[in-house]
């Protein structure tokens, strides 16, 4: 959907993974992502603590960005404060947050998506801090 290239799971089912979920290219970029989906909602100091964390970690994967993605609703405001983090440890950031992967998955590129993973056929509310899938 977003046009990732040499996407390379680390950890798919959890653990400790050294700030790297992901491996990934765009554009000619390389990326480290860090996931951050908790099961309810979290005050954005506990946002920026995970992506901070995540954040310092990525040097030592040798990756010039850095992808967040979380079910966790951000602010224009806190995105861009996320942004200027990254920015400040010399690293390009894209952030997927929680209304930005809705509108991804509720697309048509996301269908396939929606069924083989969410088993939604319908819209999806991404994070759905209940457990279930919202349609």
């Amino acid at each position: 959907m977003e046009a990732f290239e040499d996407v390379d799971p680390q950890h798919p089912l959890g653990g400790r993974d050294g700030g790297k979920d992901i491996l990934c290219a765009k554009d000619g970029n390389t990326f480290v992502a860090a996931v951050h989906f908790p099961r309810e909602p979290l005050k954005f100091s506990a946002t920026t603590k995970k992506f901070t964390s995540d954040l310092e970690s990525s040097p030592e994967h040798s990756r010039s960005g850095f992808i967040f993605l979380t079910n966790q609703e951000l602010t224009v405001g806190e995105r861009s404060k996320l942004e200027k983090t990254a920015a400040s440890k010399g690293k390009r950031c894209l952030i997927y947050h929680r209304e930005r992967l809705r509108v991804m998955l509720d697309s048509p590129a996301g269908y396939g998506l929606r069924l083989r993973h969410l088993r939604a056929g319908d819209a999806v509310a991404v994070g759905d801090h209940r457990g279930d899938v919202a349609r």
